[in-house]
Order: structure tokens, then C-alpha cells, then sequence
């Protein structure tokens, strides 16, 4: 038999991903289960994804996956599916490997065929095994075979608007033939009318009443079916496009280099979020049936013309005084959109900062000084809002006049016609009937001519928002640096956080060996933390390089090397979920007793079981703010503890620490030493005096360079002689 027919699915982490109809809902596995499932999968097909970026992947805060779940993992990792009705016995080694999903068995990973046997991987077995197939029914998943990343350096292909509309072709001819038949139904009305008045009731017709009659019964209830299959049709792409673009926009705000993210506060990424959210009424308003029933507005003006040319080029010129206004308003419409937008954002920014911070402002008692900000804001965003209100008021008013004008000319116009016998009443209440129809969706139209042109130009900043470079993702791709270890090494490294601006390094050459501690001590602003987030790759440096193992690190995918990274930066930082969960980020693949070692070896192991759930206690808000900072601090440690990472970056660790928590630390430190890179940056003796090496920088340069108690000494002279506290 042949290899069974399959129909594309999902193509990547912004694609639809939504199983189809057919597939199971009902097989459920456990996190680890289907980790272990889809990690066999995916390297069986080529890709090098592990069983750490296969759990990265996988739904968050989910006890149990199901087969849309195994799909969405997939399509994050940005492997390419295609589905198919299968049983087990039609799979054949060209459909391999594939998932297979049936609402009577557990998910199987299918990943060989050899003639009457084939290969699977089944949850609960640590290897594959061969198997006869059975001939029960269910979803074939074919898998993508390994290919080169994206050009934007991402794995996989990211959502693009004008890619959709695309790859939809079919969907826009659905729906331009669905406003075809829509159209031609509304052909009925008028000729019924013009058909009951000039022939049935002159000649008293019942019959010829009674089949118009059914005619029009029957033309209203195919107009119904087909407005139907078109509201369904654009609601349903309405909300893919939707969720493509909400979840494209996401996963590239998560690979934008740092550069490109700071030059935006959280108050504009969320209006942009908002903005792109809105491009959805695009396709479910009124203005869209109204773009698809523009075609055939020719259709009817050729029958007024027919009718009536008086009519007719009345109509004409409506349509072009339609035209000629809408466009001419757009200027203003767009100057005032702005002016409405930047006002709101502006406000918006300030209650952002108000309800961070409304803590701060009681304990000042700051109320007045900050209702008195915000009370321009408010009025000025109320101003520009109402003036674009007016606009659009005045434009639908305008819209209205030209409206009642085209009724009464056309009543004039036809009933001049009618009494010089050159049209029939029945043709001149059919006229007035088609009026309304070519005249409605420029109507429409030009009312919502601002909406459009902002969803428009919306379209276009989501595509360029899309289309810009983010950084260098693996994902299951298949090249990849295995074993970042051995020297880490900054080559006059130099970094500005603004082009223009005074370097924050400049110059920076320093080396760390594998298995060495390299500590970084220094005066406020000395740039010892950026050396930090440099060596993370949260920045880049705009001249100079750094390198692993002699790998620069601009040649290098960053998952993989924040996977080979623990970071512990100087504030403690927790997301919403439990303690287990927020420790699972670093570390996947860990298990209760490792994340309990790694909180004992911070010292918090008793404090954290104390806790009303222990490690599924939420972290919620007001629970991290009664915690003691020596707490949240040894979270931090144990989450860096428990990645167990070759390269381990400290950026005052010891910042909140008790004294037993601060020998604690001590105690790791010896033990990581040989073992792993240490960077830590720190001006205690008692850190300094672990050191396989110390650098101390000073406006951005290195001022020493050494190692042994010569130079602790040297630091702690540096520190007292620029009045630093001493530790």
C-alpha cells in the first residue's frame, strides 16, 4: 500500500495549530511521558532537539497532555506536521516517523516500518521496540524531516499577515463567490416588484403571484445559506489571523535582541499587542462585506442604467463625490488618529506607573501631586478623542445626506421617466430598490474608510514587526555546539546601552579558564553587571567579541547558550506560578528530590517545606512581598543551583544573604570550583579570596588584573580610596 495521504496542519509555534476535527482528545500522559515520547520522535526524524528543549516546549502548568498538546509541542519546536485518517497496518516507511493518535490507546511514536512490523516508541518503555500493527483506527501525525533554520535565524517559520493571505487563496475565492451568489439573490426583490406591478396585478395573476412567491421564498433562503457560510468563513479567519499574530508577535518579542526590545516600555508593547488584536475586526465588521460586495455594485448600476440612465449617472456621481471625500478626509483622519493615540498612550503610561508604584505614593502622600499629573493627561486624551469622534460623526452624517439625495433624485428622475412612459411603475420601484444597493457598500465604506486605513497600516507594522531580525534560535534544528565548556574569553570587548552615548565598557579584555572562578569586583557603574549580561548574550557588544571554548558567541544559538548558562542577576525575579514551577524553569527535567538538594544547598530547604504547600505553594504577589529578601535571594541561588550549568554568572549573590546562607554560598563556590566557570561579581574579602582570578574594572576599564591575597588587598585599597562601603 502506499503511504497514506496527509494534509498540512501546523508550521510552527505562530501557526494556527489547532488539531484538526479528526484527531483524538481523549489520550492523556503524564509531562514526562509525552517528553520522552516526542524527544524520541523528533530525533528519529533528523532534529537534535533534546528532552530539555522537547519540555521547554510543552504546555505550562498542564497536568496532563492530550494530542493537541503532543501537536502544539511540535509546532513549537518548529517542526512542520501534516495529518492523515490512518490506521496502523496503512503506515508505511515513507510515513515515518509519525506520531499516531487514537482515542483507544495511548499516543505512539511510529518510527520505522520493515514489512509486516514495525518500529514504536510507547509511553512507559525506555527504548523502541518492533510490534505487528493492528487495524485501529486513528490520526497519523507525519512528522517534518529535519531542515535549516529561518533566515531570521529562528527555528522554524514565523506568522506573517500577507503570508496568510496567501496561503488562503482558496478561502478569499470561497468568499468572493459566496458574495456572488448573495448579490444575485438580491435580484430577486426588484424583480419581483417590477414583475407584481407591471404584469401581476394588471392581469390579476394568482398563479403567476403564487410562483413569484416561491421564487422569492426560495432566493431569500439561499441569500441566508450563503451569508452564513460567508459570516463563518470570515469569523473563522478573523480569529486565525488573530491568534497567528498575537502568538507570532509574542514569540518574536521572545528572540528580539535586548537592543531592539529597550527602546519600547511595557506600556507600548501591550498597545502594540492591542493594536494587532484589532486587525481581527477587519474581517468580522461590516466593512469587509462590504469590500466583497463592491464588485457587483456594477452589476446593479448597469441595471439602473438600463432602467433609468437619468438614474444612472446621478448614482455615478454620488459614488465619485463618495470617493473624491473619503480620500480627501483621510489626511485629517489620520493626523487626528494620531494625535487621539498618542494621548491615550501617554495617559495610559502614567497609570501604569501609578498602580506600580501606589505603594511609594501613600507612604509620601503623594495623592495630590499625582492626581495633578494625571489630570491633564486625562483631559487631553479625552480633547483628541472627541475631536476624532467628530470626524467620523460628521463623515457618517455626510454619508447620510448623500444617501437621502440619491433617493430623491431617483424618485424625480424615475417618476419624469414614468409619466413620459419611458419606464413602468414596477421599473421605477425597482430602480429605488437597486439604488440602494450600489450606493450601500460605499456607504459602508466611507464611514469606515479611518478604520480601514488604520488596520491597513496596521497590517504593515505587524509584517515589519514580524520580518525583523530577531537572535540566532536552534530550536530542533539540527546543528548545534555541543559542550560549551572551556575558556570564557572578553577580547576588548566595548558596549553602549545608546548609540552616542559614553561606553559603558571600553576596552575590556579578561579571560576565565574552564573550571576557573573569575571574581569581578569594582565601584557603582563600573560596568560589572553589563559584563555579566554580555557574557549571556543579552547584549551585544558593539565592538570587540566574546568566546566559549574558543566559539564566538555570535556564531552560537542562544537557547543553546543559555542552556549551558545559570544566571543569577542582583534582584531576585519570580513568575506567576508555584515554587516548583518557577524552579522548573531553569531545570525541566527536575525532579522533587533534585529541586529539594538544590533548596537545601541555598539553606532555605526548611523554610520552603514550611510553606503552606511547600514547593506548590503560588507565588503570588503578596507572598513574595512577606518573604524575608534572604529568601527570595536563596530561590534565586537555588535556581541556579539546580540547573547544574557548565557556566555559572553571579551578579551579587550575596546581596539579602544572612550570614549562614552567605557560608552556605561559600561552601558552593568550593565545591564548583575546578568543576565549573565561575563569573562573580562581588567586593566581599571573604569572595575575593576564593578567587582563581580577579579583574577590577573602573569607569568601564580593567584597572587590575591578578590573582592571590596581593590582590585582594589591592581591591579593598581601591574600594577605601574611593570611599566605597567596605563589606
Amino acid at each position: 500500500m502506499t503511504a497514506v495521504a496527509t494534509r498540512p496542519e501546523t508550521a510552527g509555534p505562530a501557526a494556527d495549530g489547532e488539531p484538526g476535527a479528526a484527531v483524538p482528545r481523549r489520550a492523556h500522559l503524564s509531562p514526562a511521558a509525552a517528553r520522552d515520547l516526542l524527544a524520541g520522535l523528533v530525533r528519529a526524524a533528523g532534529w537534535q532537539g533534546d528532552a530539555r528543549a522537547v519540555a521547554d516546549a510543552l504546555p505550562h502548568e498542564r497536568p496532563a497532555m492530550r494530542a493537541h498538546d503532543l501537536m502544539r509541542a511540535l509546532g513549537n519546536l518548529g517542526i512542520r506536521l501534516e495529518t492523515a485518517e490512518a490506521s496502523l497496518d496503512d503506515i508505511q516507511a515513507a510515513d515515518c516517523p509519525c506520531l499516531f493518535l487514537a482515542d483507544d490507546s495511548p499516543p505512539l511514536a511510529v518510527l520505522a516500518r520493515r514489512d509486516d512490523r514495525i518500529q514504536v516508541l510507547a509511553p512507559g518503555y525506555d527504548a523502541p521496540h518492533w510490534v505487528a500493527p493492528v487495524r485501529n483506527t486513528g490520526t497519523a501525525v507525519r512528522v517534518g524531516r529535519a531542515e535549516r533554520p529561518g533566515e531570521d535565524g529562528t527555528a522554524g517559520p514565523a506568522f506573517s499577515l500577507s503570508a496568510f493571505l496567501r496561503a488562503h487563496g482558496g478561502v478569499i475565492g470561497g468568499l468572493v463567490v459566496a458574495s456572488l451568489m448573495i448579490n444575485l439573490m438580491a435580484f430577486a426583490t426588484p424583480m419581483f416588484v417590477m414583475t407584481l406591478y407591471d404584469h401581476v396585478i394588471p392581469t390579476r395573476s394568482e398563479s403567476l403571484l403564487g410562483a413569484l412567491v416561491i421564487g422569492l421564498v426560495l432566493a431569500f433562503a439561499f441569500d441566508a445559506v450563503f451569508r452564513m457560510i460567508r459570516t463563518k468563513a470570515l469569523v473563522h479567519a478573523g480569529a486565525r489571523i488573530e491568534r497567528g499574530l498575537v502568538l507570532g508577535l509574542f514569540a518574536k518579542l521572545c528572540t528580539l535582541p535586548m537592543s531592539t526590545l529597550s527602546r519600547a516600555d511595557l506600556g507600548q508593547h501591550i498597545a502594540r499587542f492591542r493594536q494587532f488584536e484589532s486587525l481581527r475586526d477587519a474581517f468580522v465588521g461590516p466593512a469587509v462585506a462590504a469590500v466583497l460586495d463592491l464588485p457587483f455594485a456594477v452589476i446593479f448600476l448597469a441595471a439602473i442604467f438600463a432602467f433609468a440612465p437619468a438614474v444612472g449617472w446621478l448614482i455615478l456621481a454620488l459614488v465619485a463625490t463618495f470617493v473624491a471625500v473619503g480620500f480627501g478626509a483621510l489626511p485629517l483622519s489620520r493626523r487626528l488618529a494620531r494625535e487621539a493615540g498618542a494621548a491615550r498612550a501617554a495617559h495610559q503610561r502614567l497609570m501604569m506607573e501609578i498602580a506600580a508604584n501606589q505603594r511609594e505614593i501613600r507612604r509620601l502622600g503623594a495623592q495630590d501631586a499625582w492626581r495633578a499629573r494625571a489630570r491633564p493627561l486625562a483631559a487631553e486624551a479625552a480633547a483628541t478623542a472627541r475631536r476624532s469622534r467628530q470626524l467620523a460623526g460628521a463623515l457618517q452624517a455626510f454619508g447620510q445626506m448623500l444617501m437621502t439625495v440619491a433617493g430623491v433624485g431617483a424618485v424625480v428622475w424615475g417618476a419624469e421617466a414614468a409619466m413620459r412612459g419611458e419606464m413602468t411603475l414596477g421599473a421605477l420601484i425597482a430602480t429605488m430598490t437597486l439604488v440602494w444597493r450600489v450606493l450601500a457598500p460605499f456607504q459602508a465604506l466611507f464611514v469606515a474608510a479611518p478604520q480601514l486605513d488604520s488596520q491597513h497600516r496596521g497590517g504593515k507594522q505587524a509584517d515589519a514587526m514580524l520580518s525583523q531580525p530577531g537572535e540566532h534560535m536552534r530550536g530542533a534544528a539540527r546543528v548545534r555546539h555541543g559542550g560549551l565548556r572551556g575558556e570564557l574569553r572578553f577580547n576588548a570587548v566595548v558596549f553602549r546601552y545608546e548609540p552616542g552615548a559614553d561606553p559603558v565598557l571600553a576596552g575590556v579584555s579578561a579571560a576565565a579558564r574552564d573550571g576557573e572562578i573569575l571574581m569581578i569586583p569594582g565601584r557603582n557603574g563600573a560596568g560589572k553587571s553589563t559584563l555579566l549580561r554580555l557574557a549571556a548574550a543579552l547584549w551585544r557588544p558593539a565592538a570587540g567579541s566574546i568566546s566559549i571554548g574558543g566559539i564566538d558567541l555570535r556564531q552560537v544559538a542562544v537557547d543553546d547558550l543559555r542552556a549551558s548558562l545559570a544566571y543569577v542577576g542582583q534582584s531576585p525575579e519570580f513568575f506567576h506560578g508555584t515554587v516548583r514551577q518557577n524552579l522548573a524553569l531553569a531545570e525541566p527535567l527536575a525532579d522533587g528530590p533534585a529541586m529539594m538538594r538544590a533548596l537545601r544547598e541555598a539553606g532555605i530547604e526548611d523554610e520552603i517545606a514550611a510553606l503552606p504547600e511547600g514547593l506548590d505553594t503560588r507565588m503570588t504577589e503578596g507572598l513574595r512581598r512577606s518573604l524575608p529578601p534572604s529568601l527570595l535571594q536563596g530561590l534565586t541561588l537555588a535556581r541556579a543551583w539546580l540547573k547544574d550549568a557548565p557556566v555559572v554568572l553571579l551578579d551579587e549573590p550575596a546581596n539579602g544573604l544572612d550570614e549562614a546562607r552567605d557560608a552556605l554560598l561559600l561552601d558552593k563556590l568550593r565545591g564548583l570550583q575546578g568543576r565549573r566557570t565561575v563569573l562573580m561579581v562581588t567586593n566581599r574579602p571573604s569572595h575575593l579570596a576564593l578567587a582563581d582570578r580577579i579583574i577590577y574594572l573602573d569607569q568601564g576599564r580593567v584597572a587590575l588584573d591578578g590573582a592571590g591575597e596581593s590582590m585582594v588587598r589591592k581591591v579593598a585599597a581601591l574600594n577605601a580610596l574611593r570611599l566605597e562601603p567596605r563589606p
